[in-house]
């Protein structure tokens, strides 16, 4: 069912991308004026969170992760020039960017602090308590950005979430039914357990990879893969300790500066194009409609 729904989101997107290129002529001046050069990543075939725009005076498609450069008069807000429409930034937008940003910093703070105990006091006893009470405020954190986060096709939104969701479950469950050790504790010194809790994880390497493929970014990357690499590392015992916690180690930090960073973009750039997503909570009837008036104006 979620193949199909993707399927049908993405191709819907391509439908309109090709009308409108395919409809507006390379001498069409005004409108490649309007639409200024796109700051967000642009290499074709980025579609898992991306959303197609057209470029007139090439003619072909494109990819983008963010908003256009717009234009305003003086008092007003920014008009940005969506796929669907035009669209700009409201209080509503910066606050669940606000959110978004404070929670991956909740949970950067969390890992950085329950490791920083770790590692120099170990994981049982009452600091494994207090390591648990920071592990679980920052899943908290984690799942307030994973709420917030923009990603165009909604199905592989809520199978991030969905990932959230079952490691913290696991993670209450290993709380409730072993009661004498920490939850921390059990995952590092028994590393099945990394079956349960691992999925966490993976939300937070699904929400690297879509910031890498929207903005690029380095830590992103590194982020993606260093962190399967630490928990895949524990669960086969295939690592040493002393590399296990190094990597650790680089995991926080590589966390740390992702979600510093987010702090240095425009909030627009974490928005995306809010035009699709204002077109996906259309009705079928209104979304032909609207296409068949974007048709109309080219």
């Amino acid at each position: 069912k979620h193949l199909f729904t993707i399927t049908a989101s993405v191709s819907k997107m391509v439908e309109c991308t090709l009308t409108l290129a395919h409809a507006v002529p390379y001498s069409q001046v005004a409108l490649q004026r309007r639409i200024a050069r796109s700051r967000g990543c642009t290499t074709s075939g980025r579609s898992t969170c991306v959303a197609p725009h057209f470029r007139p005076q090439r003619a072909k498609l494109a990819f983008k992760c963010h908003a256009q450069s717009g234009t305003s008069e003086e008092g007003q807000p920014e008009i940005y020039q969506g796929m669907f429409g035009e669209w700009s930034v409201d209080a509503a937008d910066e606050a669940e960017v606000a959110r978004y940003r404070a929670g991956l910093t909740i949970a950067a703070s969390a890992a950085a602090i329950g490791s920083l105990l770790g590692l120099v006091g170990g994981t049982d006893g009452t600091l494994g308590r207090i390591e648990d009470l920071v592990a679980f405020v920052g899943a908290a954190g984690l799942g307030v950005s994973l709420y917030e986060i923009h990603i165009y096709v909604s199905p592989l939104k809520k199978f991030v979430q969905g990932l959230w969701a079952v490691g913290v479950l696991s993670a209450i469950i290993l709380a409730a039914t072993h009661g004498d050790a920490p939850v921390v504790h059990q995952v590092v010194t028994n590393p099945v357990t990394v079956w349960g809790v691992g999925p966490l994880f993976a939300a937070i390497t699904g929400v690297a990879f879509k910031e890498g493929m929207c903005y690029g970014k380095a830590e992103a990357a590194a982020l993606f893969f260093v962190t399967p690499t630490l928990l895949l590392g524990h669960l086969s015992g295939s690592m040493p300790e002393g590399v296990q916690q190094a990597l650790l180690v680089v995991f926080v930090a590589i966390f740390g500066v992702f979600a510093a960073r987010k702090f240095t973009q425009a909030v627009k750039d974490d928005i995306g194009d809010k035009s699709v997503f204002e077109f996906q909570k259309l009705s079928e009837e209104e979304q032909e409609k609207k296409m068949q008036a974007l048709r109309s104006r080219m």
